[in-house]
């Protein structure tokens, strides 16, 4: 059930970050269609890259929990510097100054790198654990995973639709802190 919350919360916010990332740096900070093009090359590329460097590596992690706690640090971090974008785009343009849009690219770029080895983390942890995946286990977390995919989407496009802009970095923040507190609470199950 946890790791079922953790893909929830981890594609939800991958493909928000995908779907929203345009609207949210024009919206924000003028971001030109061309450059948001560019970031979102960038990020599905890191996140290609994120997994093919984790597909390399795993095998020398005795463990996923830290590595899926690390994750949801870095996608944490990341939506804090999707935040800063906005308070510094605001004021640079209260100052009628030149809006940079280096802690987008930051925020980006930490994102993608934090999802690359999530999803795999997440899916291979409940083995770890002792839990014997099931065929009903297995499909509760795909359809977990794919909820998170529809519905995180959906609901931010009806916070953009509203005006609420902030709620781009505040959702994927809160997301993290759902991952950050899904991983405990198994990795303490998985002890006990």
């Amino acid at each position: 059930g946890s790791m079922a919350l953790v893909l929830f919360a981890v594609t939800g916010c991958e493909h928000s970050v995908a779907t929203w990332l345009p609207t949210y740096g024009e919206r924000v900070g003028r971001v030109r269609l061309q450059t948001s093009a560019l970031m979102s090359s960038a990020y599905w590329g890191a996140i290609c890259a994120g997994r093919f460097v984790w597909a390399a590596v795993s095998h020398m992690v005795s463990s996923g929990w830290l590595v899926l706690a690390l994750d949801a640090s870095t996608m944490l971090v990341s939506s804090v510097f999707f935040m800063l974008f906005a308070i510094f785009s605001r004021s640079a343009a209260a100052r009628g100054a030149l809006i940079h849009t280096w802690p987008l690219w930051v925020g980006v770029i930490m994102m993608a790198l934090g999802f690359a080895s999530s999803l795999p983390c997440a899916i291979t942890l409940p083995a770890e654990a002792g839990v014997e995946i099931t065929p009903p286990r297995l499909l509760a977390m795909n359809l977990a995973g794919s909820a998170g995919e529809m519905l995180v989407p959906y609901l931010m496009g009806a916070a953009f639709e509203r005006g609420w802009d902030g709620a781009f970095g505040t959702t994927l923040a809160l997301l993290q802190f759902v991952v950050l507190g899904a991983t405990g609470i198994a990795r303490h199950a998985a002890a006990a």
